[in-house]
């Protein structure tokens, strides 16, 4: 037995061994036996066994942090959020009415009563230049079917034709006036331009005489709207905020006077987009033929507004 404890454990067998022994030893020694009780040797042996035992962890005690300790993150930067597209809307031009044949720039007056209707009855709203330039900047929304109805060139049946139609569908239109021509025959004079702005109509600007800014100098296009911006402000009080670029054209200078001028939007035909300029500058139109059908007339509608 004593060799099996020696072979196991030799420390913890050697100190069996001795308590064992010992008071034989003291016995054969002639020692004292009073202090040699059971009680006495047992406070003997459990003292020898606990020096015998590895010391116990502390309990509660935290772990220190170590230097390689890696430092808390830095907080993610927030992605950039993804500019929202501008909106899609039809956006409409007229030039003239009440002529009884339709051409590329003539729209006989009925058939302009059926575009209306149609444009009603599929439930469009009419939207204003602002309202348009406010919800491509994010400042607000447009209706759930849009559409901005456009006039171009000031001419008279635009007046006493084409606005008494509008608004008795309830819609209000944008007229662009080349103002060289205000008062003179066929078009509309300076009272009607400032009725039609009192009738919740807006009175924008297509240059002096109509001339395609896009080919023309710094100093000629600043002509143009020098003299456009004086006889509207003459008419109307104030200067025009929005602009119909004649014959579509337009440029990034020509933008660039126009945005230092005030102007809130303009609007193009058939040039592209130019990635530099502010969409609310390069709005895009659709003149309306007049020998369009009512198909053909639906049909762009719904492309214009996809």
């Amino acid at each position: 037995m004593s060799l099996l404890i020696t072979a196991a454990r030799p420390a913890r067998a050697a100190v069996l061994l001795c308590l064992i022994l010992l008071p034989a030893l003291i016995v054969a020694c002639g020692g004292n036996t009073a202090n040699n009780t059971p009680s006495a040797l047992a406070s003997v042996a459990t003292a020898t066994l606990a020096a015998t035992e590895p010391p116990a962890a502390p309990k509660n005690t935290a772990v220190p942090a170590t230097a390689t300790e890696a430092p808390p993150s830095a907080t993610p930067e927030p992605p950039t959020a993804t500019p929202a597209p501008p909106p899609s809307i039809a956006v409409l031009a007229y030039h003239h009415f009440g002529v009884p044949a339709a051409g590329d720039y003539d729209v006989p007056l009925n058939k302009f009563e059926m575009h209306l209707k149609w444009l009603k009855h599929n439930d469009y709203e009419s939207v204003s230049p602002q309202q348009l330039v406010d919800a491509i900047h994010g400042r607000d929304s447009l209706p759930a079917h849009p559409v901005m109805i456009t006039f171009d060139d000031d001419n008279g049946e635009q007046y006493t034709d084409a606005a008494p139609l509008l608004e008795k569908y309830g819609y209000r239109g944008a007229f662009f006036v080349d103002t060289v021509t205000i008062g003179k025959r066929y078009f509309m004079t300076a009272d009607q331009l400032k009725d039609l702005e009192h009738r919740g109509h807006t009175i924008g600007t297509h240059t002096w005489d109509h001339r395609d800014l896009a080919i023309l100098t710094m100093d000629e296009v600043q002509d143009q709207l020098n003299r456009s911006e004086s006889d509207l402000e003459k008419v109307l009080g104030h200067k025009p905020l929005f602009m119909s670029y004649p014959f579509g054209a337009y440029n990034a200078e020509i933008v660039a006077e126009l945005e230092a001028r005030g102007y809130h939007g303009a609007f193009r035909l058939r040039d592209k987009d130019d990635p530099v300029v502010d969409p609310a500058f390069m709005i895009h139109r659709q003149v309306i033929p007049g020998v369009w059908s009512m198909k053909d007339f639906a049909n762009n509608v719904h492309w214009m507004e996809p």
